[in-house]
């Protein structure tokens, strides 16, 4: 586990630099699910009980027995680590494409402080505009009219619903 889990978090980083995607796990976050993972396993072995006969047992021959070998290696890092992070990309692509951003736009939204900062189009009914002081528009029902009189905030109030929203 402990092998295979650094391909998982190592991937977004590179994923980040190479395709300048939004960071789907901070460094924080990276800490915290380390954390959170590895002491209920540590806390186990701490409190297993003693093996009775461990000092009696011949110790290995170092160079036949070894500890990591070469398949260990390539089944943690290359198939599990391969898998969990394929797992992992595919469900973080599946969220943000089902909270309207599609894998598309994706690409470049990480470079320079980008993300969240693209345009959002988005065809409103109902409603009212407001500004930032939270005034209501008073004019006409014209959502342009109202955005060109700096009233560019959209309260669905009671009645109002998104109809679709687009990237331009």
């Amino acid at each position: 586990y402990t092998l295979s889990s650094n391909i998982p978090e190592i991937t977004p980083f590179l994923i980040f630099i190479t395709v300048q995607t939004p960071l789907p796990l901070s460094t924080v976050l990276i800490l915290c699910i380390d954390l959170g993972t590895d002491m209920v396993p540590a806390i186990s072995m701490a409190w297993e009980n003693k093996e009775a006969d461990i000092m009696r047992r011949p110790a290995r021959d170092s160079d036949v027995d070894r500890l990591v070998t070469k398949k260990l290696i390539s089944f943690a890092y290359l198939q599990i680590g391969v898998i969990q992070a394929t797992a992992g990309f595919f469900t973080w692509v599946v969220v943000l494409n089902d909270y309207g951003y599609p894998p598309e736009i994706l690409p470049g939204l990480g470079a320079f402080d980008n993300w969240g900062k693209q345009t959002l189009w988005c065809r409103v009914t109902g409603g009212r505009m407001r500004d930032t002081t939270g005034a209501t528009y008073g004019g006409s029902q014209d959502n342009f009219a109202a955005i060109q009189a700096g009233f560019t905030l959209w309260d669905a109030g009671l009645n109002g619903f998104v109809d679709t929203c687009t990237f331009p």
